[in-house]
């Protein structure tokens, strides 16, 4: 005997009728069929990130080393 069924809210409902009372039973899940494709994983920080490499140009020379002094008018090193 087997009964087909759906999860609602965390409770199974059953299509075809419901087991005896006290019975015991095996859940098994059977994964529903889809043509979907199967979702990506979200890129990652650096993948994002890497979208804006190479993007700025004409930095001084001595960007890295004092980028406080050209961004936010600190001394230089």
């Amino acid at each position: 005997m087997s009964f087909l069924g759906k999860v609602t809210d965390g409770v199974v409902v059953f299509e075809n009728g419901t087991p005896p009372e006290g019975a015991l039973v095996r859940v098994e899940v059977v994964a529903a069929q889809s043509n979907a494709p199967a979702p990506a994983d979200p890129p990652t920080i650096w993948e994002k990130l890497r979208t804006y490499s190479g993007k700025v140009q004409n930095l001084p020379h001595d960007f890295a080393r004092n980028h406080d002094h050209y961004i936010h008018r600190g001394p230089k090193k």
